[in-house]
């Protein structure tokens, strides 16, 4: 008995069968990831103190009450303490610093979270 020869049609059908079950698995894989990571969010990141003013950030009505509640939330998590320190690999702190006088005269305006100096001449 032989075994009959595959023509190029069917293994080129299978080895596609082959790749999209393997990317079918990756991706049922990041999912499954993605929920487990949300479910522990849920139930253990976002408590207390953080909820509370996450939950603050989500309520707010107005830009200035959002604005208010993203500080608190930026300072009780820590997300200011980059604009402390004076070296980064993110960006060249001796060119920013040499620049910052220049910064009220150019067309950008002021930085975000800098009140805008307005001329009342």
């Amino acid at each position: 008995m032989s075994i009959p020869p595959l023509s190029a049609f069917s293994l080129l059908t299978s080895v596609q069968s082959f790749i999209f079950l393997i990317i079918s698995l990756e991706f049922g894989a990041y999912v499954l990831t993605r929920q487990v990571v949300n479910v522990f969010e849920w139930l253990v990141a976002w408590r207390g103190h953080k909820r509370n003013l996450r939950r603050r950030l989500r309520d707010a009505k107005t830009y200035e009450e959002w604005k208010t509640a993203a500080k608190e939330l930026d300072d009780y998590l820590g997300f200011d303490e980059w604009k402390e320190t004076e070296e980064d690999s993110y960006f060249d702190y001796a060119l920013v610093s040499r620049s910052e006088p220049h910064r009220k005269w150019s067309l950008i305006g002021p930085l975000v979270g800098e009140e805008s100096e307005k001329n009342t001449d």
